[in-house]
């Protein structure tokens, strides 16, 4: 499991500021074991103008602000798959009314048709020019 994997788990009942103490330690925990984004690290050495005591302080900084960039971007893919979901059901409700309307249509044409069939005449006739007009 991942750290943005770790981090989504504990969010679920945490509040914002719990949720920003979660992200420092998981960082913490990710620099005891030697893991570093070199990037962010590269950033903050030059941020830190030669400075070695601000290095790991900026990269700390960085480095969360890269992870709430992440979480919210995952926030925002869940978001927009959970709006797409609501929109492909109410699609296929529609669809599905649509279906059942064209069916109860037939149906209603079919039973005037035997109506008229039972007087002896032909409905086909008639329906034609109904929908003519």
């Amino acid at each position: 499991m991942d750290i943005l994997d770790k981090l989504l788990e504990k969010f679920k009942n945490a509040d914002d500021r719990q949720r920003e103490e979660l992200v420092y330690k998981e960082i913490l925990i990710e620099i005891q074991e030697g893991i570093r984004r070199d990037g962010l690290w590269a950033k903050a050495l030059v941020d830190a103008e030669g400075d070695k005591d601000k290095v790991e302080a900026l990269y700390i900084k960085y480095r969360a602000q890269s992870l709430f960039d992440e979480i919210n971007q995952y926030n925002s893919r869940s978001e927009r798959k959970k709006r797409d979901e609501v929109r492909k059901k109410e699609e296929l409700r529609q669809k599905e009314e649509f279906e059942k309307e064209e069916e109860r249509r037939r149906n209603k044409e079919q039973a005037q048709k035997e109506k008229l069939r039972g007087w002896g005449v032909d409905s086909s006739e008639i329906l034609k020019r109904f929908k003519k007009e």
